[in-house]
């Protein structure tokens, strides 16, 4: 809440009764809707505002749309058939997104980046906050969201103990690093030697913040995520970064293809949003 009151610039009026979306279009000139899991109806999103209806035609952008799932259920497939055609500019972040997703529509999807990576390291950084607790020492960040099963633990521990590093387990509620925020999850991504994690967001930071990391299937029983990961490892030619395995690790690395790649994506995504605005020119 803190990090939202000092970073985030909110209208004074929330619109969240479905009798007041008519009135919407005829009061702003542009509406986004993106990115993470925003029309993932497992997630209870892909909703009317979500979806943007009722807003005009020529206003509806959707900025790096996330479905996050490798397939659609009855209901998802007919919201997005009633939808997507009132959508005049669409992009997504999954490739697999793109490939559910056009059927529905004539426009052109693309698949662009996770708005996040269009700000620099040295952007974010400026929000980030020392942790309290932090102790300045060597240590892996573990990030999972799933289940932590006893051969991943293992072979965390075992780097661990091989490098001499301390672990900082931002999902364990009994971690002193549990309770840390956006800005203390920015810092200790930064400084980290290394992460280990099943999240999208912490592969992203770790790209951008140039830290060696580790992404490990999510093991858990919800609907396959996946496909937002894969797209990010293929898009930057990360794959060797999946861990399939528990045995070999390596903590060198090298992101100089992978910020050139980036730069060309980011030219890609203000093109995208030059194309929208293009009548404003």
């Amino acid at each position: 809440i803190l990090f939202d009151k000092n970073n985030i610039k909110f209208s004074k009026k929330f619109y969240n009764k479905s009798k007041q979306y008519n009135s919407l279009s005829k009061k702003y000139n542009y509406f986004f809707v993106g990115s993470d899991q925003v029309w993932n109806s497992s997630f209870h999103h892909a909703k009317r505002l979500d979806l943007l209806e009722d807003i005009d035609y020529d206003k509806s952008i959707s900025l790096s749309a996330s479905v996050g799932v490798s397939k659609l259920n009855d209901k998802d497939i007919k919201s997005f058939e009633k939808a997507l055609p009132n959508i005049k500019y669409i992009s997504v972040r999954e490739d697999k997104a793109k490939e559910l997703l056009q059927p529905f529509t004539k426009s052109k999807i693309e698949v662009l980046i996770d708005p996040t990576m269009m700000l620099t390291a040295n952007e974010w950084e400026k929000l980030e906050i020392r942790p309290n607790f932090f102790k300045n020492k060597n240590y892996v960040v573990v990030y999972c969201l799933g289940n932590m099963s006893v051969e991943r633990t293992a072979f965390i521990n075992r780097i661990a103990k091989e490098n001499n590093y301390e672990i900082i387990d931002l999902m364990n509620s009994s971690d002193i690093a549990y309770t840390s925020g956006p800005s203390e999850f920015l810092y200790l991504i930064h400084h980290a030697k290394l992460v280990c994690t099943d999240s999208f967001h912490a592969c992203v930071f770790s790209i951008l913040f140039d830290t060696q990391f580790y992404v490990f299937e999510r093991e858990d029983k919800l609907e396959s995520m996946n496909s937002r990961i894969e797209t990010l490892l293929n898009k930057f030619a990360l794959n060797e970064h999946r861990k399939k395995d528990y045995i070999e690790y390596s903590i060198n690395h090298d992101y100089t293809n992978v910020y050139k790649i980036l730069e060309n994506e980011r030219k890609k995504f203000n093109l995208f949003l030059d194309n929208c605005f293009g009548d404003e020119k």
